[in-house]
């Protein structure tokens, strides 16, 4: 039985994506353990083939090659960190595990890390540490009712011994 043309092309077509498929996972193989460029090439891959996260771990898994979906999502991540940030987590100077991190941090708080020589897992906690004291701060001041003065010592006698610990831990902070 003769081929169409068309059938002939289709044939054509999925042995050149299939070729392309086996160097993207030859290439992926090369550079396994390069976070910065495994994401590049998981971006590159998500663009390429028109793919979701979850699509792209289907075809890596039928290359062999296997990722779950929250680790892809992870070493993305690493794409929406500054410049400054993905340069230190090539020259080593930060851990890509500490990138994923702070990828996780608000811009405004991320900035303040910039300009340092490396950044390592503590300095992030010590940011996570001041998000968590600030906001339960403010959720407290928040509900601080409009007192007079000699009534605030009520409010404070009102306050349980953990929330007066944060608030000495903050005042610690700002000294």
């Amino acid at each position: 039985m003769q081929k169409t043309l068309n059938e002939q092309e289709l044939e054509r077509k999925e042995i050149g994506d299939a070729k392309e498929l086996e160097a993207d996972r030859l290439y992926l193989l090369h550079i396994r353990g390069s976070p910065l460029e495994e994401a590049l090439l998981f971006k590159a891959l998500m663009d390429k083939y028109r793919v979701s996260q979850r699509e792209l771990v289907k075809m890596l898994r039928e290359m062999e090659i296997p990722y779950t979906q929250p680790q892809v999502s992870r070493l993305l991540s690493l794409l929406d960190l500054e410049p400054e940030f993905q340069k230190m987590i090539a020259d080593k100077k930060m851990a890509h595990t500490t990138g994923f991190e702070l990828a996780k941090l608000p811009l405004e708080y991320r900035k303040t890390l910039q300009g340092k020589e490396r950044i390592t897992h503590y300095d992030i906690e010590e940011i996570k540490e001041t998000l968590i004291v600030t906001g339960d701060l403010l959720d407290l001041v928040e509900s601080v009712p409009n007192l007079p003065i000699y009534k605030q010592d009520q409010w404070w006698s009102s306050l349980s011994p953990s929330e007066k610990e944060k608030i000495y831990k903050l005042h610690q902070k700002k000294e």
